[in-house]
This record gives C-alpha cells, structure tokens and sequence, in this order.
C-alpha cells in the first residue's frame, strides 16, 4: 500500500470518527451504546491511523516521548496507588487524539461537512433544552445529562463561530449574533453554569480582547497557566467556603452554589493530608473521596492530582504549554489559528468544574482545538513556515472524500 493511499485512509478514518462521535450526542440510547464501545473502539482507530502513518517526524518526538514518560511514571504509580489501567490510559489517549489530528487535520471540503453536522447537533438541542433539567433530574437513565448538553452547545458554538470565518460565510457577523444569543439561552435552559461561565469567556476573548494580543506568545502562555493555577486553587478556595458556611444565590440559575463538589474536593485535600507521598504520586484514580461512589472530581486539575499527584500534574499540564509554545514559535498565526487557540483556552477554563479534559466522549471537542491549529492556515499566505518544515519531514494530507 503506497503512502498516497495510507494518508487517504487515515483522513476517511478521522474524519468518520468525528463524525460520528458528534452524531452520538442526538439520542441517548445511541449514546449509551457509543460510550460503552468508544472509549477502547477510538482508540483502536486512532493507533490503526498512527500505524498508518508509519513515520514520526523529528517535530512530532516530543509527543511520542509525552506518552512513553507519562504511561511509564502512571504504570509506576499503579503500584503504590488504588489506581486503575484507565487511568494510566486516558491522558496518553488524550495527546493521541490531538496528535492525529494535527497529522492528518481536515480539508475544507470535510470542514463545511463538520460545520453542518455541528448546526445540526446545536439546532436540535437548542429545541430540546426547554425543560431538559428538569426532564433530566425525573428521568436520568432515559434522558442526556443536562451538564453534557450544556458542554455540547458550548463545544459546538465555539467551533461553528470559527469554521464559518474560516469558510468566509456571507453574513458571518449576524450569524455570530444569533448564535451566541440562542446558545446563551439554550445553557441556561441545561443549567449549566459551567459552560456558560466558558462560553461567556470566549466571546470576550474573541470580541473584546484586541486580536493582536493572539499573536503574543507569553500572553498566550500566561493566560494559560494562571488559569492552570486557578483551576487548582479554585478547588481549595470552594471548599473551604463551603466548610465556613458562606453561601449566595447565584443569578440566571435554580441550582444552588454547591452541588456536591466541595464535599468531593474538601475530602482529597484531607486524604492528601494525611499521606505526604501521595501529593507527588497521587491517591490513585480507584480513591474513595465520596462514601463508595464512583469516583469523578468535576475538575480536570484535581482529577490528575488525585490519579498521579503534582508529577503527573506538572507532566500532564507543561506538555500542553510546551505545544502552545511551539506553535507559536514555528508559525505567524492566522486568524482561525489565533480562535482555535482560544478554543483550547476554554478548554481550559471548562476544566475547573468539569473532568471533561480527561472523558473521552468529548475529547474530539477538546483537543481538536490545537490539533487543528498546527494543522490549519487561513487566509494569510505568510503561514507558511510551519507546513513547509513540516513537508521535509513527515506528510501532509489534505485528499478528498
């Protein structure tokens, strides 16, 4: 099988897969049938395109050296922690999924195609998120958690907003209007504060922030790692308030300020107390921190502090600022690239309260943020210094369906 073929294949594979990972959130049985056979059928998929592929490039070396490390110090952990294979398997899978991505990235022909799967999913759960938390809390094995609706409408907001720039869309500007507009209203419907708080952000970002302050790479870096820092001292600062007894009503929203979280929180960061080793090693991912439930933190931050400690932490979170760094140094960054950027960023920021940066069903959401940032060039023909290095040592792929 020539190369021409193999990259073919590999682009048909990533591209099916999205899809249909997008498709899965329209039905909750379908769902459930995906979540069960996604986690290992993805990744199967995801290795058959790297096997593919059949070269490492000399840029591409500090990932496969990410996934080496991180699954050798996690398979260390396993032995000390109550942790679990998954756990160890998750972020390695994670960075897989971003480095595909950025390997084999999309056309534009396969970009208008997700751009209207995306307007689909949205429009449908636009419709359907009257009365959906309410539906969701009487009825929650037949009915999508509202929290990944809301995660889905912010995931899919963020992304037509882009790709309909990208595509140079005629009425972009009131498109935009109307969208943020329906999808504000249709979060609130999920209640769910946390994507709205993230897509909120993002709107600043991408309209009130000067757009030259995207092409600065320490002000990237930093606004990434103070939200880093945050989503960890957020955890503690929560739980503490919760513990004092200070509460307030929160706006726009039937919830209270505490939804079980910071009993969750308030119980690592006595557990960790109690053991100093496990600050740099982690409880393990099987760690009981709510009376023999199962296990999920609601923040990404404190979820690999729990799983692997401040090693895993530091490991996990400096190898996604070491690629923002990258990108910034190889390539002058088009405007899709600058918004893609500040996708990941809300990504970023969606963590505090949400694991989704470790779930798997949105890790197509997640990381094809910067897949597609390495990957993609707009309209500015000066972008060209990262492809053509690229070209002199691995593929560059961009057939047709």
């Amino acid at each position: 099988m020539n190369a021409g073929i193999r990259n073919a294949i590999s682009s048909r594979l990533l591209f099916a897969i999205i899809i249909v990972n997008l498709v899965a959130f329209l039905n909750i049985r379908i769902f459930r049938m995906y979540a069960g056979l996604s986690l290992y059928g993805n990744l199967a998929v995801l290795l058959l395109i790297f096997f593919l592929q059949n070269k490492v490039s000399r840029k591409e070396q500090d990932v496969l050296l990410f996934v080496m490390l991180f699954m050798a110090f996690g398979f260390v952990t396993l032995l000390i922690t109550d942790g679990g294979f998954g756990s160890v398997l998750t972020p390695a899978y994670s960075v897989l999924t971003y480095w595909m991505i950025r390997r084999c990235g999309l056309d534009r022909r396969r970009i208008k195609l997700l751009l209207i799967t995306l307007l689909v999913v949205h429009l449908y759960w636009d419709i359907h998120s009257v009365g959906l938390y309410d539906e969701f809390l009487a009825n929650e094995q037949g009915t999508l958690n509202s929290n990944t609706v809301g995660v889905v409408l912010l995931y899919s907001t963020i992304y037509i907003s882009i790709f309909i720039r990208y595509l140079k869309w005629k009425g972009s500007g009131g498109m935009l209007l109307v969208l943020y507009a329906v999808s504000i209203w249709a979060i609130l419907n999920t209640e769910s504060r946390g994507s709205l708080i993230t897509l909120i952000m993002f709107i600043v970002f991408d309209t009130v922030l000067p757009k030259k302050v995207w092409r600065i790479k320490s002000f990237a870096l930093l606004v990434s790692l103070a939200i880093i820092v945050l989503g960890v001292l957020f955890t503690y600062v929560y739980s503490s308030m919760y513990e004092k007894g200070i509460s307030y009503s929160v706006p726009f929203t039937e919830k209270s300020l505490y939804s079980g979280r910071e009993v969750i929180w308030g119980n690592f960061y006595r557990e960790v107390g109690k053991d100093e080793v496990s600050i740099f090693i982690g409880l393990g991912s099987k760690a009981d921190l709510w009376e023999g439930h199962e296990l999920n933190l609601h923040n990404s931050y404190l979820t690999v502090i729990t799983n692997f400690g401040f090693t895993g932490f530091i490991l996990f979170f400096g190898f996604w600022l070491l690629q923002l760094n990258q990108l910034y140094s190889r390539i002058s960054l088009s405007k899709t690239q600058a918004r893609l950027i500040m996708g990941f960023l809300c990504v970023l920021i969606n963590g505090l309260i949400e694991v989704s940066m470790l779930w798997n069903i949105v890790y197509f959401f997640n990381y094809m943020f910067m897949g597609l940032a390495y990957h993609l060039s707009d309209e500015d023909p000066d972008n060209s210094k990262e492809q053509s290095d690229e070209q002199d040592t691995a593929i560059d792929y961009h057939s047709g369906l």
